[in-house]
């Protein structure tokens, strides 16, 4: 019997930059699957943090702290708890509009195959035992019975 697939509750963050007022489609600048809220907000800090304070304006820059450091975070945390998106942006000095997003999503989660056992070669095991279950002949074929021969 096949397992049923599952998925898990993610949290995707995506970083883009727009060049201009003008760009409509975004340069990617990174991308990351979190298993956490909080996970996903921390690393959205982290690159606002090491990436975009030195080309902001003063007015830009205060915001940015503000958001960094109390109710920007705290409303995308629970944004993100209520299944909404959260996201914060910042315009450099040059023009340079840089957005981070976070949006829930559900993740397939991947079964691990099982391998064969390690005493099975072409289809027989090599202590005597019955035939590798991952159905090789080995009197038929010359097929290796591998560790992904399995459902």
């Amino acid at each position: 019997m096949k397992p049923t697939p599952t998925t898990r509750p993610s949290y995707w963050l995506e970083t883009v930059c727009f060049r201009d007022a003008y760009t409509v489609l975004p340069e990617l600048l990174d991308r990351g699957v979190y298993a956490a809220p909080e996970e996903a907000v921390r690393a959205m800090r982290m690159q606002i943090r090491s990436g975009h304070p030195f080309g902001l304006s003063g007015a830009e820059a205060e915001r940015a702290l503000a958001w960094l450091g109390g109710a920007g975070r705290v409303q995308a945390l629970a944004a993100l708890h209520r299944g909404e998106s959260a996201g914060f942006g910042v315009v450099r000095g040059d023009g340079l509009r840089a957005e981070w997003r976070v949006l829930p999503v559900h993740c397939l989660e991947l079964a691990a195959a099982r391998p064969c056992d390690p005493g099975h070669t072409r289809g027989v095991s090599q202590g005597g035992g019955p035939p590798c279950p991952g159905g090789v002949d080995p009197r038929t074929s010359t097929e290796e019975c591998t560790p992904w021969t399995h459902d």
